[in-house]
């Protein structure tokens, strides 16, 4: 009985061996399969529905990279393409990759360049970074070149002054972004030294938004119908206002990056930094500023600019919609900034013992 007993006990071990290792044959070989999916840029539709049509072959994998070879030697890098679809599977709001190394090769969300002067880097710049910005995995303030960086992580960007509006500055910056970050987020984000951003929650509004779209997203701006016409705008044109910030996906600014130095030399007609960000994207890049009347709520512009004036933010504290943005502007006093950081930590506290108290409420009703 005992070496019978044994004897069952090996063949139960074998068995599990065995269907381990089959399992992670199998896994592997479908990781590979994603790693290859991943890897490849966005295709048009209908290319796509060849390469789905026609699997089998291997040189259909790279398709993407022919057709760059042939839209670069027409001079057509850059050109948005049609009904172009998602690089990456997307995952839900608040699922996690089921595999370890899909977790480890996740990019970070959001890389904040903020937009400032010499004279403003220990000022504004200071109060930002000791405030909301440490709330963000990656912040960056750009300024003139020469600039001192009075502790702060600074780029001091060549042959760029401080003449404002700063539309060289700024298309630099974009240009610094996707040379250097391109691959590290999915977001990249242009600010101005005088907003409050909520990161947190800013996070988690971008972590819910496919990053894999070319999407160009802010605060919508039309011009005033005045206006319209010494901007150059077409009809129908938007741009995203500069103030509240405005938000690249990471597939956008790689199409972007091809233009930049087109635009600095042909396209800017105006003073007006931000309309000219968006003539740029929308004239080369082929995207519009998104608008939504949500969206015109995350990005909260007080327009009267006396709200962030009171240090006991007594206006701010009866607007039910600025309470709910995750950015405002403008914040010009670098106390204010730090004074608002505070009033919104306080906000976000109370509004975390409120749900405690209710699911406190709740879990004694099931108790009872």
């Amino acid at each position: 009985r005992l070496k019978l007993a044994r004897l069952s006990v090996l063949i139960v071990f074998v068995v599990i061996i065995s269907l381990v290792l089959f399992y992670f044959a199998s896994h592997n070989g479908d990781s590979k399969q994603e790693i290859l999916e991943s890897d490849r840029e966005p295709i048009s539709e209908d290319k796509a529905r060849q390469a789905i049509g026609d699997a089998a072959q291997p040189k259909e994998q790279n398709m993407q990279e022919t057709a760059d070879k042939r839209l670069k030697e027409q001079g057509e890098v850059g050109q948005p393409r049609e009904g172009s679809i998602p690089r990456n599977r997307v995952l839900r709001f608040g699922e996690r990759p089921k595999l370890l190394f899909q977790e480890l090769r996740r990019r970070r969300t959001l890389f904040v360049g903020v937009v400032t002067a010499k004279k403003y880097l220990p000022t504004r710049a200071k109060a930002i970074y000791e405030s909301w910005g440490k709330d963000l995995a990656k912040i960056v303030f750009f300024s003139s070149s020469g600039s001192e960086n009075y502790g702060l992580p600074v780029v001091s960007l060549p042959d760029v002054d401080d003449t404002y509006p700063p539309q060289k500055k700024v298309f630099r910056m974009l240009k610094y972004m996707h040379d250097n970050f391109i691959d590290q987020f999915d977001w990249f984000m242009r600010a101005d030294d005088d907003v409050y951003v909520r990161g947190k929650r800013l996070v988690q509004l971008l972590n819910g938004i496919d990053s894999s779209s070319p999407i160009y997203m802010g605060h919508p701006g039309f011009g005033r119908p005045d206006d319209r016409k010494r901007l150059q705008l077409e009809d129908g044109e938007v741009y995203c206002m500069g103030g509240t910030g405005v938000f690249i996906s990471r597939a956008l600014l790689k199409r972007l990056a091809h233009w930049i130095d087109d635009c600095l030399a042909h396209t800017i007609v105006s003073w007006n930094e931000d309309v000219e960000i968006g003539r740029c994207i929308s004239r080369r890049a082929g995207q519009q500023c998104t608008w939504s009347y949500e969206l015109d709520r995350y990005f909260f512009n007080d327009f009267s600019s006396t709200m962030f004036s009171d240090p006991k933010f007594t206006d701010l504290r009866q607007h039910k919609h600025a309470k709910q943005a995750v950015t405002l502007h403008p914040v010009k006093d670098p106390n204010m900034m730090r004074l608002l950081h505070r009033f919104f930590l306080e906000y976000d506290l109370q509004v975390l013992r409120q749900q405690q108290e209710r699911e406190s409420a709740r879990l004694q009703q099931l108790t009872n």
